[in-house]
């Protein structure tokens, strides 16, 4: 076990020893943050528009999703007090879908 340790122990620091020159050039930072800052602000929006996206349409489902059963219900109730006011034309739908009386 020790052979193997020892074996990729002295292979590491011989590929340390022939990497140690090997390095970016002189002016690469500069030169790629000069680039970043010349790209428009419009397509870094772009760039980071599908990381937003992944959170708003699972949000966006849901709240449409919501407002289709609400808007189910509420035609269900207002069905069931237009039914129920036939033969009352003294009442009004409204009233019967707030429960109040009308004398």
């Amino acid at each position: 076990m020790t052979d193997e340790r020892d074996d990729i122990d002295e292979r590491l620091a011989r590929l340390l020893g022939a990497t140690e020159s090997v390095g970016a050039k002189s002016a690469f930072e500069a030169r790629v943050m000069a680039a970043i800052e010349a790209e428009p602000i419009a397509s870094r929006f772009w760039a980071g528009l599908p990381r937003a996206a992944k959170l708003f349409v699972p949000v966006a489902a849901l709240a449409a999703a919501a407002s289709v059963a609400w808007a189910v219900v509420a035609a269900h109730e207002l069905d069931d007090a237009s039914l129920a006011t036939q033969g009352e034309p003294e009442q009004s739908v409204v009233s019967t879908i707030a429960g109040a009386e009308v004398e």
